[in-house]
């Protein structure tokens, strides 16, 4: 099926698999260290795995921005590249050494390769025909995912540092196939390159011609060749691309308050206070299974329908099952007795979707809201992802105090109304940006820009 397939396809499929092995190895990596076995000597001491589960915390935040200034300076390619031996370094060490000392290290090394999360997106987005942009990036979560669900079933058979090891050889496979793949046309037009630009588009297409080439390249628009701005607070100050950044930093601010990643933390602590004592490996297998299939369908639809009336749709399924939810668990007498399943099952499906659907449409429409900033592109969507990674890493940490230090229902109200403040953010502030090319997907909020700058000089 996939060398029946036209050329362009077969190559941003394989760009995709290349650059989403980032994507799999920060699933498969974090989730490792979350559930290292300390009665299997994975770890000395339960603490052991408490430190190095956010020893990667701040070095991710330092890498978003590392990666960020990296992909806008020397290419999205090179800062991938990068990312891939920084990663591989990370295994190796926990590999080789096997100590505690050793596994903090690596996770925050690793926490340092998976700073360039955004410029995996940036390069998808960048690479990727308009009709499909969607499903290969969305494509990047279910690879996530997928690097979770294997974690998890590794633990069955494996050592935590034999998948360590096998995480470096990833990662060292990765550097390799990405050398092989081109730098984006956008990048290489920032930089006053048309003849690479040129190269790069007929590397995803040979059968296009010159003057199609041509034609596409006097489409994108690039400031910097203008005499751009100097740093991306200049940037930041006019009107239309303050207002991209905005719209994006609140979407994933709203996507964090809906507090899948801190669930998923202290998935024991959160499912005993719905009533639910289970053995947490399996459960947690049994969500990563759900999650993956929930995915698969996520992929698809995002690619064949409408990115804002599907991310409305998803949000306003995920505020009546938080109802329903803060429901249940106010009857919890009943339910326990009756129905004692209820409040968790609810409580897994909506997990389930944050994970699996809202998280990847946040993503492709936060990357296509600021997409008409070209030469700028990478490093604005890195500090609204900086600020987002930031904002997940306080809400992780502040959570058991506020599942323990007040009440299941003010736990619940917070995801509620992260929900209802996203809900209004797509209601009046994003557009629709399916099937557009990269560089018109903001086109909107561009020319209100340039409108009011040309009133302003008149």
């Amino acid at each position: 099926m996939f060398f029946s397939m036209p050329q362009t396809v077969q190559r941003e499929i394989l760009a995709g698999l290349l650059v989403g092995m980032v994507n799999f190895l920060i699933g498969f990596g974090a989730t490792l260290v979350a559930y290292a076995d300390p009665s299997k000597n994975d770890v000395a001491e339960v603490e052991s795995v408490a430190i190095a589960g956010s020893a990667s915390l701040f070095t991710a935040i330092a890498g978003t921005a590392l990666f960020g200034y990296l992909g806008e300076k020397h290419g999205r390619k090179k800062s991938l590249m990068t990312s891939f031996v920084i990663s591989t370094i990370g295994g190796a060490i926990f590999f080789i050494f096997k100590t505690d000392m050793a596994l903090y290290i690596s996770r925050a090394i690793s926490g340092l390769s998976a700073g360039s999360r955004p410029t995996v997106i940036l390069y998808v987005s960048e690479t990727s025909h308009a009709t499909r942009r969607g499903t290969v990036l969305s494509s990047l979560v279910m690879i996530s995912i997928f690097g979770i669900l294997l974690t998890y079933l590794c633990q069955y058979f494996l050592t935590i540092q034999t998948v360590a090891g096998i995480a470096a050889l990833i990662s060292a496979a990765g550097f390799v196939g990405m050398s092989f793949l081109p730098e984006t046309k956008y990048w290489y037009l920032t930089q006053n390159n048309r003849k690479k630009a040129k190269e790069s588009i007929l590397w995803f297409d040979s059968s296009k011609s010159d003057e199609d080439i041509e034609k596409e390249l006097n489409e994108i628009k690039v400031g910097k060749k203008d005499g751009g701005h100097t740093n991306v607070f200049q940037v930041l100050r006019e009107s239309h691309h303050l207002k991209q950044f905005l719209i994006a930093t609140f979407l994933f601010l709203c996507r964090t308050g809906c507090g899948r990643e801190p669930m998923a933390t202290y998935a024991n602590d959160f499912y005993a206070h719905l009533g639910l004592v289970f053995n947490s490996r399996i459960l947690t297998l049994l969500q990563a299974f759900i999650e993956f299939g929930v995915s698969i369908v996520a992929t698809v639809a995002i690619g064949n329908f409408k990115r804002r009336t599907l991310l409305y749709s998803v949000v306003s399924i995920l505020i009546p099952s938080l109802c329903i939810l803060l429901i249940t668990h106010n009857f919890s007498t009943f339910s326990n007795k009756y129905v004692p399943w209820l409040s968790p099952a609810f409580a897994i499906v909506y997990a389930s979707s944050c994970t699996a659907f809202l998280f990847p449409l946040v993503t492709v429409v936060a990357v296509e809201v600021i997409s008409r900033s070209n030469e700028y592109r990478n490093i604005i969507y890195s500090i609204s992802y900086s600020i987002m990674t930031l904002s997940r890493g306080i809400f992780t940490a502040i959570f058991p105090f506020l599942l323990n230090g007040f009440d299941m229902n003010v736990t619940l109200s917070v995801f509620l109304i992260s929900n209802l403040l996203l809900l209004m953010m797509i209601k009046f502030f994003v557009t629709e940006t399916a099937n557009k090319a990269l560089h018109d997907c903001a086109g909107d909020n561009k020319k209100e820009g340039e409108t009011k700058t040309e009133q302003s000089s008149a």
